[in-house]
């Protein structure tokens, strides 16, 4: 179990240069969305929600099959 503001899953953001390099690069991409105004944010989110469904629902589903497997969905439908 981590703590909760640790960095367990992702090793390069571990020490304070990689979380000020993140930190920056995020930065500087939120900034030229913002700088692209209302319609490059439009589609910049056109874009990321139906990624961001496609990836949800996969692993929904993958996460039922593979409870599936193991037997713990059979006996509820």
């Amino acid at each position: 179990m981590t703590d909760e503001g640790s960095n367990a899953g992702l090793p390069f953001l571990q020490g304070t240069a990689g979380s000020a390099i993140f930190g920056l690069l995020l930065a500087v991409l939120v900034g030229l969305v913002i700088v692209g105004g209302i319609k490059r944010i439009g589609e910049v989110a056109g874009f990321l929600v139906p990624l961001m469904c496609t990836i949800y629902v996969s692993c929904g589903l993958l996460i039922l099959m593979f409870h599936a497997r193991i037997g713990i969905i059979r006996p509820i439908v």
